[in-house]
């Protein structure tokens, strides 16, 4: 005869609790948050710089204008990504730029600009509703930046 080393109550315990566990889990939501991504080109042009781009909202233009020397800010494209916390995400705003938003580290956001295929910026900062730029020279006449934001931008 088998001799279970716990009472059958017990067993019958464990596996309940345990299956309550897993359903809990697998029920719980993820909680995900929302990320408009933008590239932004600046020059001294008063037309966009390609056919389709768009002069850059009022608080985004504050923001680049106190710090960069830019007659125009145009957005070239936006992304609206929703990130998992604990996950990462990759978002493709051209053929040579692309952006990752980092939320595995607890309470931190990392973001990384990529210019084709290659690291050009990264920066770590509290998870929160701060505005992340990250940019390069694209030539002598012009600038790209790369904006992740969580409000949603607006458009001239």
């Amino acid at each position: 005869m088998l001799k279970l080393a716990l009472p059958i109550n017990r067993w019958i315990y464990l596996f309940v609790l345990a299956v309550f566990s897993s359903s809990v889990a697998l029920s719980a939501p993820e909680e995900k948050h929302t990320y408009y991504v933008q590239l932004i080109r600046g020059n001294d042009e008063d037309q966009p710089a390609v056919p389709g781009a768009k002069a850059i909202g009022p608080k985004l233009s504050k923001s680049l204008h106190a710090v960069f020397r830019w007659k125009n800010y145009w957005e070239i494209s936006r992304q609206e990504v929703s990130v998992a916390a604990g996950a990462k995400a990759k978002v493709v705003l051209s053929k040579e730029r692309t952006v990752e938003i980092d939320l595995s580290q607890r309470n931190k956001r990392t973001v990384t600009a990529f210019s084709d295929r290659k690291p050009v910026g990264s920066t770590t900062q509290q998870a929160g509703n701060a505005m992340t730029i990250i940019g390069a020279d694209r030539d002598v006449r012009s600038a790209w930046f790369v904006v992740v934001r969580r409000d949603k931008p607006q458009i001239e």
